[in-house]
């Protein structure tokens, strides 16, 4: 969440420089509202989030009455800096040991409602993933399974070999539920669990319990 803040600075800060007739109507608050407006109007396009926002920026230039090519130009630009800014992230101290120590054993693969992309981060986890999906590549956001279903095929892993990691319990742990893949809990704040939700099979509270945890199986 703080990533997505910081994007979200990032392009207002290109606004204020480059179209500051942006920033003369509205805050960041009132783009996001924008957009959640928007993307309730536009339900088929809830498991794409870039596709929200590339739409968000496209009425913005209308808005504006930017012509064709203004809007292109600017769609194409403010997106650039969102996305660029959203792959800018921090990791947990525990992430990149963990991640590198399952890769001697395992394979990787990263799975994502979001738009963030392992490969284009700031760090090195993309050497240690075979591939990311997400969402808009799916055509479905957790916790419908359709996401770990194209795991599976891409794979050819079995449901019943494969171990989903996630903090969400709804998307992560009832989409994993939904697919009948195990499910690990990863609770770093010591939250209750729902209980209107199935269990996850294994709860933890940091990444370096992770590997032992899995090779115990």
């Amino acid at each position: 969440m703080v990533t997505i803040l910081q994007a979200e600075q990032e392009m207002h800060q290109w606004f204020e420089k480059h179209h500051s007739e942006i920033t003369d109507l509205y805050s960041i608050q009132d783009l996001m509202q924008k957009r959640i407006q928007l993307a309730s109007q536009h339900k088929h396009l809830k498991h794409d989030i870039s596709a929200i926002r590339h739409l968000a920026l496209s009425q913005l230039a209308k808005e504006l009455r930017y012509t064709n090519e203004q809007e292109k130009q600017f769609v194409e630009q403010a997106f650039a800096i969102y996305y660029n800014a959203r792959n800018k992230v921090k990791l947990f101290n525990d992430v990149l040991d963990t991640i590198k120590e399952l890769h001697k054993a395992y394979r990787l693969v990263a799975i994502t409602n979001g738009n963030a992309n392992i490969f284009r981060t700031n760090t090195s986890l993309g050497n240690y993933f075979e591939f990311s999906w997400s969402a808009a590549d799916a055509g479905a956001q957790k916790p419908d399974p359709t996401i770990f279903f194209d795991v599976i095929e891409k794979t050819g892993v079995s449901a019943e070999n494969i171990i989903h990691i996630g903090d969400e319990p709804e998307s992560d742990i009832l989409g994993a539920h939904n697919a009948n893949i195990r499910s690990i809990w990863l609770n770093r704040e010591h939250k209750d669990w729902p209980e209107d939700l199935p269990r996850a099979w294994k709860e933890i509270d940091n990444l370096y319990e992770l590997p032992g945890l899995i090779n115990s199986l």
